[in-house]
Order: C-alpha cells, then sequence, then structure tokens
C-alpha cells in the first residue's frame, strides 16, 4: 500500500495542496508588518503561489489592493443579486446566476480565473452581460 496516499486530509486532495501553500503564504502575511498587511507580501516572497484568486489577491497585494482589485466584481455581483431577488421567473436570469457562481467559486477555489485570459473573459462578460440586463429593466 502506498503510505503517501494516507499522508494528507481530504481537503489537500480536493484544493490540490492549495491549503498547504495558503498556510506557508498566510504564516508570513500573519507574522509581517502592518505595512504589508495594508500592501501585501508580494508574489516574489512566496516559493509557490496559492492558486486561490481571492487569496492570492488578499495576501499579496493587501488589504489595499483587495479593495481595489475587486470593488467592482464585488459591486456588480452584489448589484445583480438584488435584481435577481426581484425576478425570479426569468431563465435569462437564473443561468445568469448560475455561469456567474460557477465562475467565481471555481476562482475562489482553484484560482487561474480572474487573471487569466481564457475563464477570466469568461467570467467578465457573463459579469458585464448582467449588468447590462439588469439597468435596463
Amino acid at each position: 500500500m502506498n503510505l503517501e496516499k494516507t499522508k494528507y486530509d481530504s481537503t489537500t486532495y480536493v484544493l490540490s495542496s492549495r491549503n498547504i501553500k495558503f498556510k506557508w503564504a498566510y504564516d508570513d502575511y500573519k507574522n509581517s508588518n502592518i505595512f504589508r498587511k495594508a500592501f501585501g507580501i508580494g508574489r516574489g516572497t512566496q516559493e509557490q503561489t496559492v492558486e486561490m484568486d481571492f487569496i492570492e489577491i488578499w495576501l499579496y497585494y493587501g488589504v489595499v489592493g483587495f479593495i481595489i482589485m475587486t470593488f467592482y466584481i464585488f459591486k456588480y455581483g452584489f448589484m445583480f443579486l438584488y435584481k435577481i431577488s426581484e425576478i425570479r421567473k426569468d431563465i435569462l436570469y437564473l443561468s445568469l446566476f448560475t455561469a456567474l457562481f460557477l465562475g467565481f467559486g471555481s476562482s475562489f477555489l482553484a484560482g487561474h480565473v480572474l487573471f487569466s485570459v481564457s475563464s477570466g473573459t469568461y467570467s467578465f462578460l457573463i459579469l458585464a452581460l448582467s449588468t447590462m440586463l439588469y439597468a435596463k429593466k
């Protein structure tokens, strides 16, 4: 029996060891000064990247960078969620919600979505389409 397969818990296998990389980067972030917490520890300080987009932004660019880089994502995302709560029966809104949930959910867990050309374009086109649709009604 291969003991390497039982070395880690199931979370490590689901996240492809991203939780271990996160722990290393978070320990560095936690032990840093207030300036590095506000503006991030930077990508160059880490041997391996965390590969979870929202967590990477927070750790590598700090609280200030996180607010700047994700402001419009959350703004338009929450505006769309508010609008979808008013119009629940339209299949177009439900499919847009599902696409946004899958796109940004995989960005949170798997990474390489927000800043990747192929999948990032998909997520932001869906966000732009949903913004255009709820702005009309």
